[in-house]
């Protein structure tokens, strides 16, 4: 939560995991990091985001056993500097922060950026590789 209120800026991301493509022949995830879509929090979201994580209850949900293949990020900035940086996972509905190691987070809380992400045009749950690839093949 302070991490929201101190923030200069936040900013919500939809990109894609290296995992969307997968090398047959060496067997790695080595597909490149690309941004679909990036939204910069406006003074109201901030807001409504703040008051709906205040009102998350904090009992941490159960870990599942998805491997966590995030395609969502929330990054919080002190100045033109990056603070730390919030990945999602909407399919196994996992949160890993880099500014808190091996914490665990309210399932509740996945639904709040949730609705961030479709309010601010962005998808949750699609076929990634293929969306991966039809960006490569449009640049």
């Amino acid at each position: 939560m302070t991490a929201l209120r101190k923030a200069d800026r936040i900013v919500l991301t939809e990109h894609s995991d290296k995992h969307d493509s997968f090398d047959r022949v060496t067997s790695e995830a080595n597909g490149p990091y690309h941004v679909y879509a990036s939204h910069q929090l406006s003074a109201g979201e901030r807001k409504h985001l703040i008051d709906a994580v205040a009102a998350v209850d904090p009992q941490a949900g159960p870990s599942t056993l998805c491997m966590f293949l995030p395609h969502h990020a929330v990054d919080f900035y002190a100045g033109e500097q990056r603070d730390s940086r919030l990945e999602i996972c909407f399919t196994c509905g996992e949160i890993e922060w880099d500014a808190a190691a091996n914490a665990s987070y309210p399932q509740e809380l996945v639904g709040v950026f949730s609705r961030l992400a479709k309010q601010s045009g962005m998808k949750t749950d699609q076929n990634w590789e293929k969306k991966l690839k039809n960006v490569q093949a449009s640049q």
